[in-house]
């Protein structure tokens, strides 16, 4: 922020007397006089341990629930396969599930 004198946050890993990690955001913003030098920063610095504990959850809960749909899928595709005899990549009819016939004119 010094050097471009714009405003900036950033995140910073800090650690309690245990050694457990804290998470702490920084906000800081120049204040400049009249002929644009700063003169002044103004620092806001917030706890976001509680943001970022969520946001791994959150994370994790979206691999597990990609990972069910990953396995549902290849099973709805295995059992179709098993019970329709369906071939990978034909065109099936949606009712008789007959493969449709290509034609050409």
């Amino acid at each position: 922020m010094l050097m471009t004198g714009e405003p900036n946050v950033v995140e910073h890993t800090h650690f309690d007397k245990e050694g457990s990690p804290f998470y702490v955001e920084v906000s800081a913003s120049p204040v400049k006089n009249d002929m644009g030098q700063i003169v002044q920063t103004i620092h806001i610095a917030r706890d976001i341990t509680e943001r970022k504990r969520m946001e791994e959850e959150i994370r994790k809960y979206t691999k597990h629930l990609e990972e069910l749909v990953e396995e549902r899928t290849r099973d709805i595709r295995e059992f179709t396969f098993r019970e329709n005899k369906v071939v990978p990549g034909e065109s099936y009819d949606a009712c008789s599930r007959k493969p449709m016939t290509l034609v050409m004119g």
